[in-house]
Parts: structure tokens; sequence; C-alpha cells
């Protein structure tokens, strides 16, 4: 299936937890929202001045997450509408955001070698979470919504409490960055490349 509209390379995609909307934003800043027959159905929205780096979409399909190269944050209804003020959330670009599955908290993580945690209307949960040298690439809940894995261009995989804390050293393994990360659905693997 092709998504056509966008005038400039996509730059982000998101899928909806029940496979309905595909959120996907482009260089140029705009964000368009499609069902999963590939009809527009929100957008396009001038998110942005500047690239959209990062897109998630809440487990009930009700809000939409934007970042962008500056590190910016905004919430959107569904419908295309801003939910919360634009938030700095990093030191240049804002790579990865995810949520947890329950949909109560999400992370971000940047450019700046940082994670964060957010409630659900984008209120800071903790503290910067570090321990990355480098870019965070990656973020994944586990299915508890207990655990947060982040993977960084330092090469490491790292594990948190949502209260923030660190589980753990790091696990390194990889020859250069560690770009993506996945926690298996039992929650007892954690897979990343």
């Amino acid at each position: 299936m092709m998504f056509d509209d966008h005038e400039s390379r996509v730059t982000s995609v998101a899928f909806s937890a029940d496979g309905t909307q595909i959120a996907s934003g482009d260089e140029r800043g705009y964000i368009r929202v499609w069902d999963n027959e590939g009809t527009l159905v929100v957008g396009p929205i001038r998110a942005y001045p500047r690239p959209v780096t990062a897109l998630t979409i809440s487990p009930s399909g009700r809000t939409i997450l934007s970042g962008s190269d500056r590190g910016e944050m905004k919430l959107w209804w569904r419908d295309g509408e801003l939910r919360a003020a634009t938030l700095s959330a990093h030191k240049g670009a804002l790579r990865t955001m995810a949520y947890s599955p329950d949909g109560t908290i999400f992370a971000t993580g940047g450019d700046d070698g940082l994670v964060r945690l957010w409630g659900a209307d984008g209120t800071p949960r903790t503290g910067a979470l570090s321990g990355h040298q480098a870019w965070v690439r990656a973020l994944d809940f586990s299915a508890d919504s207990m655990r947060l894995a982040s993977a960084g261009d330092d090469g490491a995989v790292r594990l948190w409490t949502i209260k923030g804390e660190a589980l753990g050293e790091p696990m390194r393994g990889h020859n250069g960055s560690a770009s993506s990360v996945v926690f298996s659905d039992d929650d007892n693997t954690i897979t990343s490349g």
C-alpha cells in the first residue's frame, strides 16, 4: 500500500496499538494520520517548521505524540487539535518516544543522551535518566508497564524502572550503535540491534 500525500521525505511513522491508524511525519514538519486502508483521515498538520523526528500513538489511539529536531514535543488529539503546549523535552533532536502499554506514561530519548519519563498529559514524572554516552535511539516498555529499555549510539542497552531508577549495569555487545530495542511479550527477553 502506498501513502503518497507527503510532499517531502517521510522521517517518522507510528502505528496505533490496534493497527487501525498510521501517523506519518515529514522533513517539512507536517503530520498526517491514515486509516489502515491508506485513506488520509487527519492532516496535514503543520507541527513544526523543521523535520518531525519521532512519532507515537497512545495505546487508546486518542493521543499522538510528535518530536522535532530541536527537542520539542507536542501532544495532539487524534483529530489534529493540539492537546498541550509545546514542551521542551531534549537538547538537540528528540529521536524516539514510546508509550507504556497501560497508557499512563510515555518516555522520550534524544541527542542529549537522556531518557525522560512523562505522565500521559505531558507532565514530567522524574528527572532526566542519564547513563547513555551518546544519542538515545530506541525505547520500549515491558508488557506490565513497569520497566523501560533504552538503546543508544553508545552501543549500550539500559533498563530503568518507571520511577527512573537504573536496573543493573548497561548491557553491551554491539560493535556500533544500538538503534532498536524490544521486550518479548512475556517480558523475559530483550532484543536489540
